[in-house]
């Protein structure tokens, strides 16, 4: 390697000869580490070059390319797209993803590729973990009357566009009510 990495806010950039006339990035494709790396490289190293590393119950944060909604991405090679860096993490420390399962953040830090802080889950329990709407309403223990949601007290909503639960006491009160106006009108 002909020159040196130098730290400037955060991001690593090269001092070479080759960083200056492109020489040595294969076929002009950026693949996530500076142009005087002419051979290849394990993905290993080239990945935790883009980590700053903490302590083990620190997030690890990730340096490099973010997409749009704040997650990490990795360049695996010149053949492939970018993948999410959390998932290389998980993979180089742990082996593959099981099938029908997808990482969920225990810290909920987005840039964070500790893999101590990653855990491979289905789909429900990472999204009833999270912070939108559906776990949300997943946590309620009462409806917006009081009524506690029990397998007595609660029918579940089961239409195709719409998923839910339903407190018994407040669908019978608005239906008595409905069916009140509608033989009084």
């Amino acid at each position: 390697m002909n020159g040196y990495l130098a730290q400037r806010k955060g991001r690593r950039y090269a001092r070479s000869a080759s960083h200056r006339t492109g020489a040595g990035n294969a076929g002009g494709l950026f693949l996530g580490m500076p142009n005087q790396w002419t051979g290849p490289t394990p993905i290993s190293i080239r990945f935790w070059a883009f980590v700053d590393r903490k302590g083990d119950d620190e997030c690890w944060l990730w340096t490099g390319s973010l997409y749009g909604h704040g997650y990490g991405q990795f360049f695996l090679d010149a053949s492939t797209h970018h993948v999410p860096a959390h998932r290389v993490a998980y993979q180089l420390a742990n082996g593959d993803i099981p099938l029908g399962l997808e990482l969920d953040h225990l810290c909920r830090n987005r840039v964070c590729v500790n893999p101590a802080h990653l855990e491979a889950v289905s789909h429900k329990v990472n999204t009833l973990r999270g912070t939108g709407l559906p776990a949300d309403n997943a946590r309620k223990t009462h409806c917006l009357h009081g009524h506690a949601f029990t397998s007595d007290n609660t029918y579940i909503i089961a239409k195709s566009a719409r998923v839910g639960r339903r407190c018994r006491p407040c669908h019978n009160e608005h239906e008595a009510l409905r069916r009140s106006k509608q033989n009084a009108g």
